[in-house]
């Protein structure tokens, strides 16, 4: 009862909604994207402190305040589970950035993205999550921020697909024999 109480008062304030239970699981009252330039050689390692420290060189430092429906895919994104992860690469060198805030702007969880490996970190951490990466990708596009060192959204869509073990639908052949008219 206190927890409906909880979700029904925090509703009233014009947080987001929140599933009992779903991820991040605390109250948050905005989502703001990051990203970091493509580097070269050291890999980043990580974008942000477990403390919210973001890592300098950020190309947005206030952040893109996500809207209501960015914040909405986000979340769906993230519930994807599965009983495997996704195969992953071991370079692991995020350049992008989801943070949740509380109202008094502090962090309260994030999710960070290597789009280039295929991997994520998040606070709190979420270890069946396979979120959508081509989603988030979509929602880093919209706020006219990069997204790793992809060249494309179809290429990074290729690339889910592929370590998700889903095969390329085949191109359509054209008919060499054109059909009689009737």
């Amino acid at each position: 009862m206190h927890r409906l109480c909880l979700v029904a008062f925090l509703a009233c304030l014009g947080a987001p909604s929140l599933l009992v239970g779903a991820w991040p699981g605390v109250p948050f009252a905005e989502v703001r994207a990051y990203a970091w330039p493509a580097t070269e050689g050291e890999p980043l390692d990580k974008v942000i402190s477990d403390r919210g420290k973001l890592l300098p060189g950020v190309l947005n430092p206030k952040g893109a305040v996500l809207s209501k429906d960015q914040v909405r895919r986000l979340l769906a994104t993230q519930r994807r589970r599965v009983e495997t992860r996704r195969t992953v690469s071991a370079c692991y060198d995020p350049h992008n950035l989801f943070v949740f805030y509380d109202r008094r702007g502090r962090m309260v969880a994030f999710l960070e993205i290597c789009f280039d490996c295929r991997n994520t970190r998040a606070r709190p951490e979420d270890e069946r999550a396979d979120p959508d990466l081509p989603a988030l990708a979509v929602i880093f596009s919209e706020l006219k921020l990069p997204f790793g060192g992809q060249t494309s959204l179809e290429e990074l869509r290729k690339m889910d697909r592929a370590a998700r073990g889903i095969e390329e639908p085949e191109a359509p052949t054209e008919d060499p024999e054109p059909k009689p008219k009737k």
